[in-house]
């Protein structure tokens, strides 16, 4: 299929997806989507504490001092990650529901621009002034290089990190969870396997260095696998490379209204949590870097993005009864 076939395919309203975004009950399609976004949130989870274990007993306390420092800065990464992905699956949902392909190939175009601009923007930031952030957020002498050595690797593989959430949103807002579950599970797989040859003596002997070259590793691996499907032919996420540029600037406005309380509640979230450990020495602050984790990739988490899909196609789709059964029974 030509890319021309492909960016103007319709919307089959009688095909799989369609019918299971339309058709089926709220609650089987909370279960149908969560599932998968629990077990992969459930294996990312435990690829933070294990990562934190190979760091500590890799390279030290001061080690996952540095990674608490610069989680800060992870965290406003993931944020606009999550602020573009979440604003453009509301879009794409709501364009799927009345059958647009335009809008749904300009909302897809419109994420990948907004987040390549501000990903490498970040990236270019955070290079030039990384010494004065690393300080700021609480860095010392002991663990400033530990610190330096991790976020130069993270900045590097800053766009497939940021692309990956987006995609992820948009892969699970035209229904294909286990798409979304599988490359989730990619990275945080890559990563626990690679964490101990990069990091420990017998394997690169490289610290802190190697925890942070294997996540980008594991981050682009799985941002890789989900362009992938969403390239083929079944999927409806096309990017349409000759009008990429071409800013629409409704679609960037409302993506981002839609998005910027998530951006606000999890970049401001990092902080304010850094900010309340900054007295503290790295090893008390070690668990509760875990923690931060852990609590953030609990399952409640999983189950209102899905409720967001299937009101926004029942809005889409001017179904007013799909859209109040939708909302009455996800709040019970």
């Amino acid at each position: 299929m030509s890319q021309k076939e492909i960016t103007e395919k319709k919307v089959d309203p009688n095909d799989e997806r369609s019918q299971m975004l339309g058709k089926m009950s709220i609650k089987k399609l909370l279960l149908k989507l969560s599932i998968p976004a629990i077990i992969a949130m459930s294996f990312n989870a435990l690829y933070n504490l294990v990562d934190t274990i190979f760091v500590g007993r890799g390279a030290g306390t001061d080690a996952i001092g540095a990674l608490s420092i610069t989680y800060p800065i992870q965290q406003i990464i993931l944020a606009v990650g999550i602020m573009v992905g979440i604003g453009a699956s509301s879009v794409f949902s709501r364009a799927y529901g009345r059958g647009d392909p335009k809008a749904m190939r300009k909302s897809v175009n419109m994420a990948l621009l907004i987040s390549l601009t501000l990903s490498v923007g970040i990236s270019v930031t955070s290079f030039i002034m990384m010494d004065e952030l690393l300080v700021w957020f609480g860095a010392t002498s002991d663990n400033i290089g530990y610190a330096r050595d991790y976020l130069t690797y993270i900045l590097i593989a800053l766009v497939p990190f940021s692309l990956g959430i987006v995609f992820n949103n948009l892969t699970r807002a035209e229904g294909r969870p286990k798409i979304a579950m599988v490359a989730l599970i990619i990275g945080a797989g890559f990563n626990i396997i690679l964490d101990p040859i990069f990091i420990y003596d017998w394997g690169l002997g490289l610290g802190v260095r190697g925890a942070a070259i294997a996540t980008a590793i594991a981050k682009t691996s799985g941002f890789l696998f989900i362009l992938y499907h969403a390239s083929k032919p079944a999927s409806n996420l096309h990017i349409h490379i000759p009008t990429i540029f071409k800013v629409d600037f409704k679609i960037v406005k409302e993506i981002i209204a839609v998005g910027l309380p998530s951006f606000v509640r999890v970049a401001l979230g990092g902080g304010t949590h850094h900010h309340c450990q900054q007295p503290y020495q790295p090893i008390r602050v070690a668990p509760h870097h875990v923690y931060r984790h852990i609590r953030r990739d609990k399952p409640p988490h999983s189950f209102l993005p899905h409720a967001r899909l299937r009101t926004g196609a029942g809005y889409g789709a001017d179904c007013w009864v799909q859209l109040r059964s939708s909302v009455l029974q996800t709040s019970t």
